[in-house]
């Protein structure tokens, strides 16, 4: 990384072990959480809600339990992963002003959004170098904003 090349990045913690009941008690005040978690600094826009992100969830039945709570809040979330078709959805993210994108493993290599504002790791991989790739997600280039990570 270039200084002066890459955004800025924010991290964070859940606060929260990495156990089930924990990502159990999460993904069920996911709405909640993103309506009142604020990002430092993402173009005026105030809490994680009103900008785009990509939470990394430990499974597909993790991502879809998160959707189907989102979508009940009215609000636009994208499930990427292995047992379906993505392009549309990551189609639809990439054009959309706010949104969030669950992913349990697609997205961590060459994904990239400008207007990614933060990422959220609700899982434990088992190399650190992935976590790095998801850090990545937030860090391109755009001088204007900070990359949130937690």
């Amino acid at each position: 990384m270039r200084d002066g090349y890459l955004a800025p990045i924010k991290t964070d913690s859940l606060g929260e072990k990495y156990v089930a009941e924990n990502i159990e008690a999460f993904v069920e005040n996911l709405p909640d959480f993103l309506l009142q978690r604020e990002h430092p600094q993402y173009y005026g826009k105030t809490n994680l809600l009103s900008c785009k992100g990509i939470i990394y969830l430990p499974n597909v039945q993790w991502c879809e339990r998160a959707s189907e709570i989102l979508r009940k809040r009215n609000i636009n979330s994208y499930t990427i992963h292995s047992k379906k078709d993505n392009k549309s959805d990551i189609a639809r993210f990439k054009k959309s002003d706010c949104g969030i994108l669950l992913a349990c493993q697609m997205c961590r290599y060459g994904f990239d959004d400008p207007q990614l504002a933060y990422v959220i790791i609700a899982q434990n991989p088992s190399d650190p170098s992935l976590v790095l790739q998801m850090v990545g997600r937030v860090a391109g280039v755009d001088l204007d904003k900070i990359g949130y990570v937690l």
